[in-house]
């Protein structure tokens, strides 16, 4: 995102325009989702809190359905930052976090239902809430309460990743990957502004820039770099050499560094020489696939 007032705002146009800016899909991500789901819960009149009003059954869905989506994205993350030596794949971290919300939320799952049954005035509904006492009953309890969520956190993080690139667990790249420098044509323009800012070399060879709230990432043949600067600057900037366009929002790539690239209807990616994918949206998707190198 740039530091624009208008660009930290809600895009509704960008629904149609396959526009979504970072701050949008964040939002999307930790709460409309979980509310969403809390909605469909309430509608469908689903578990224990179906028998309890409309008004205090949503309500009771949002608190799980939230806490639960957020322990859940806290341990995953938190795993994430833990094992990343090891580089666990992405299922991975989805189950680490579902089965750690399990555990961590239940005495809050099992709190909420007796209230819910006193609500009723009768008898125990869902007296299988899981509750650390370790055994084999609670084992298979715990893995029924697991399930759902991990299959529902999987399937989120997935379709977000794939329509919107946003990934929630990305390593960074290694440097043994990166390839060396291929021949192009040497621009007589000065470096943008932006490198004097920045830890790489001012010589270093722009591949990408992509907007992360008020800095830009820099992806170059030198490694990357964060810098806190305005995208919308950097874009100018970087117009200047005509080396590279505008392909999304918060994306500008140097066309002759992408190797690859999948269009599947709406969603093209762009995959860059150093790995990275890059997200192009229905705006700029006819002027970028003009500029794309043959395959």
């Amino acid at each position: 995102m740039t530091g624009d007032f208008v660009d930290r705002q809600l895009d509704f146009g960008a629904l149609t325009r396959g526009e979504w800016s970072p701050w949008t899909v964040r939002l999307s991500y930790y709460l409309l989702v979980p509310a969403a789901y809390a909605g469909v819960l309430t509608l469908a009149r689903a578990g224990a809190p179906a028998i309890l009003p409309l008004p205090e059954a949503l309500a009771t869905w949002v608190i799980l359905i939230c806490a639960g989506w957020w322990t859940a994205n806290i341990v995953a993350s938190g795993a994430f930052h833990l094992l990343r030596p090891w580089r666990p794949p992405w299922w991975f971290l989805c189950l680490a976090g579902s089965v750690g919300q399990a555990l961590l939320l239940s005495p809050l799952y099992r709190a909420l239902f007796d209230w819910v049954n006193a609500q009723a005035a009768f008898g125990t509904l869902y007296a299988d809430a899981p509750l650390p006492e370790f055994s084999l009953i609670y084992a298979a309890t715990l893995a029924s309460y697991i399930a759902p969520g991990f299959f529902w956190m999987l399937a989120v993080v997935y379709f977000f990743h794939r329509v919107f690139g946003y990934s929630r667990f990305r390593y960074p790249e290694e440097e043994s990957t990166t390839p060396t420098r291929r021949e192009t044509t040497v621009s007589t323009a000065p470096p943008p502004q932006f490198l004097e800012r920045s830890s790489l070399p001012p010589d270093s060879e722009i591949w990408a820039v992509t907007a992360e709230e008020h800095y830009i990432r820099i992806y170059s043949d030198q490694g990357t770099d964060l810098v806190r600067y305005r995208f919308s600057t950097a874009v100018d900037e970087l117009s200047e050499n005509d080396t590279g366009l505008r392909v999304h929002r918060s994306w500008w790539v140097r066309p002759d560094r992408v190797v690859s690239w999948e269009d599947r209807g709406r969603n093209l990616q762009l995959v860059l020489c150093n790995g990275v994918r890059v997200p192009v949206s229905m705006a700029y998707r006819v002027m970028t696939l003009a500029r794309l190198p043959a395959s």
